[in-house]
């Protein structure tokens, strides 16, 4: 059993000046998600601290008999929420984690470890106001840290899957009341840099600093009654990747990238530049909660029949009480060799791959407890003698603690 510890330091200087028009000193709204939309309730808490602890165990099987993993995850995520003033908070959410267990395989990446992971930490500037009929409201972010990728809006486990990057994240969302409906127009960038899985890179002497881009925009129609509730969201993205150095090359290599040459030396055969869409609607009634999807991507850098990637997801939810609501979300995927970088893809076994999966969700909130039980089977769309078919399988018992 080979263990490794990771820690990982950061030191943030941030220096604000000027105002904005978008808010005023009295502001009595603080943002809340929903349905990827933020929503606006009163102030009760300047500063909150969650501690969600997680049991898993995880296993995959290959089609090589000989080769399998199973694993235990004991993993403690603290989640610190700080609001300086009206205009600035801090988040912080680090993953404390440790994995004992049998691994015989030379693929797939569970590994036996203990480690210490950044999952998001940033200070956010907002600015919020309303208009004079009081019928719409406009926000503006500016979030400075290592920001968590998997939640952008568009962005789905077969591009990037969590990881908190360094760089800016600017935001403007806009929600307009429509008398019984409700209209949110959502605008996200971001710059930052590209990190290794250890959050750090190692640079040679002629590689230049990684630079990431994106750029979103996303619509969503909701109505929400008493009994029935109804929305419709879609999303359409530009992404740019470059100046990626050996150290993520070489990490994507074993994961279905077509990467030429290894360790030091190691480079991307294509590039990523390219688009991501999506669309999702969900629809509530009584005790029952439904929702359909579609996220689709393509790298205009690679050629075709290895750039593009696609998710179809469902879910079925239904609320036996208040104390019990059961989910079940099944869903398919491909994602193509080049499609994503692949040690960013947490999906089944990375690139080159396609396949389903499904997801079931025991949930008891006033317990403040979760079962979850996960299935997924991966084919490989190229043959690559450093990838098997897989299969893979998790339980986690999660239970999450308000401390503030």
């Amino acid at each position: 059993m080979l263990l490794h510890l990771r820690f990982i330091l950061v030191t943030w200087a941030v220096v604000i000046t000027g105002q904005s028009a978008f808010a005023s000193s009295d502001s009595k709204y603080k943002p809340e998600t929903w349905l990827f939309v933020d929503r606006y309730s009163p102030v009760e808490k300047n500063e909150t601290m969650d501690l969600d602890f997680k049991l898993r165990q995880r296993a995959q099987s290959f089609e090589n008999s000989a080769e399998s993993s199973f694993l235990y995850t004991i993993e403690g995520t603290p989640k610190f929420k700080y609001q300086l003033n009206n205009f600035i908070t801090f988040n912080s959410e680090v993953s404390i984690n440790s994995r004992i267990g049998s691994v015989q395989s030379r693929f797939g990446d569970l590994r036996s470890r203990s480690a210490i992971i950044i999952r998001d930490t940033r200070f956010k500037f907002y600015r919020q106001t309303e208009s004079k009929e009081g019928d719409a409201r406009y926000n503006s972010y500016l979030s400075v840290g290592a920001i968590d990728q998997g939640g952008h809006h568009g962005y789905f486990d077969n591009f990037v899957s969590r990881r908190a990057l360094p760089g800016v994240e600017e935001r403007f969302l806009y929600e307009k009341d429509l008398k019984r409906d409700t209209l949110v127009l959502d605008f996200k960038g971001f710059q930052g840099i590209p990190t290794a899985q250890s959050n750090t890179l190692n640079f040679a002497e002629k590689e230049t600093t990684p630079v990431f881009l994106s750029a979103n925009i996303g619509a969503t129609y909701k109505r929400e009654k008493s009994k029935n509730n109804f929305y419709l969201s879609a999303n359409y993205g530009l992404f740019s990747f470059s100046g990626l150095p050996a150290v993520i090359a070489d990490e994507s290599r074993i994961y279905g990238n077509t990467v030429d040459f290894i360790g030091a030396a190691a480079e991307f055969r294509y590039g990523f530049k390219g688009w991501t869409a999506g669309w999702e609607t969900g629809y509530a009634r009584g005790r029952y909660e439904f929702k359909l999807g579609v996220k689709m991507l393509q790298n205009l850098d690679a050629p075709d029949k290895r750039n593009q990637a696609q998710m179809s997801f469902a879910s079925i939810g239904y609320v036996a009480s208040r104390n019990l609501k059961l989910k079940f979300q099944p869903m398919t995927f491909f994602t193509e060799s080049d499609a994503s970088i692949a040690s960013y893809n947490q999906l089944a076994g990375h690139n080159n791959r396609e396949g389903y999966g499904f997801r079931f969700t025991v949930d008891l909130p006033r317990k403040k407890f979760k079962l979850k039980f996960n299935y997924a089977h991966s084919d490989l769309i190229e043959e690559n003698n450093l990838q098997l078919k897989q299969d893979f399988f998790g339980f986690s018992l999660e239970y999450k603690n308000d401390f503030i």
